[in-house]
């Protein structure tokens, strides 16, 4: 298992460099104890004003989809929708506003909503829109009020960059503690099969 383990993570780790230059790193040390990898081309300072949806994902590779809202008019949406043409479609669950993760603010006469999605609540969201990257997709908000937009090519492939690195982080983290799990496994082995031969010794 050690040196399974050892030789996957050792590509895996060669294929994190690669996999990351499209993303810019971002951590707060000061109220943050795990950084984020944002795709360049969804950067919010890049992005403000703009009504759209922002994939990124953290050290441990979890991944979190945040939909972004900007209008003349509050919608107070909670949970999204994407839609293909023939009606087939995926829906994340309902999540609430907090004050903190998820909000809403004025700014300039404009109103604006940001909601976050996790792999408990994004429901199959993710998926849906990787299966179908070719075909237009519609993005749709609902809470009191709906809105809904199409979903640019740009942040489609944001979202399977994002998946990839998702997946590339996930497993890297998931080997160094198989490793770590497996090598405390063995010194415990080796300390046991220690103590009974010097037992042994002493009869």
């Amino acid at each position: 298992t050690l040196a399974y383990c050892d030789s996957l993570l050792k590509v895996r780790q060669n294929e994190l460099p690669t996999a990351s230059k499209q993303f810019v790193f971002q951590k707060d040390p000061q109220y943050e104890s795990i950084g984020h990898y944002i795709p360049k081309t969804q950067l919010t300072e890049n992005n403000y004003g703009r009504t759209y949806l922002q994939a990124k994902v953290d050290e441990r590779g979890r991944l979190v989809l945040t939909s972004y809202y900007a209008g003349n008019k509050a919608i107070n949406h909670t949970k999204i929708r994407a839609s293909v043409k023939g009606g087939l479609f995926a829906e994340s669950t309902a999540v609430p506003q907090d004050g903190a993760l998820n909000y809403t603010f004025k700014d300039g006469g404009r109103q604006y909503e940001i909601v976050r999605f996790t792999n408990k609540t994004e429901n199959g969201l993710i998926n849906f829109i990787l299966i179908h990257l070719e075909a237009p997709i519609t993005i749709e908000l609902v809470g009191k009020q709906k809105g809904s937009y199409q979903l640019t090519n740009q942040d489609k492939q944001a979202l399977k960059a994002t998946t990839n690195l998702s997946a590339i982080l996930t497993d890297i983290n998931r080997l160094l503690n198989e490793i770590r799990l497996s090598q405390a496994k063995l010194d415990y082995l080796y300390t046991k099969q220690h103590g009974v031969a010097f037992d042994d010794s002493l009869q």
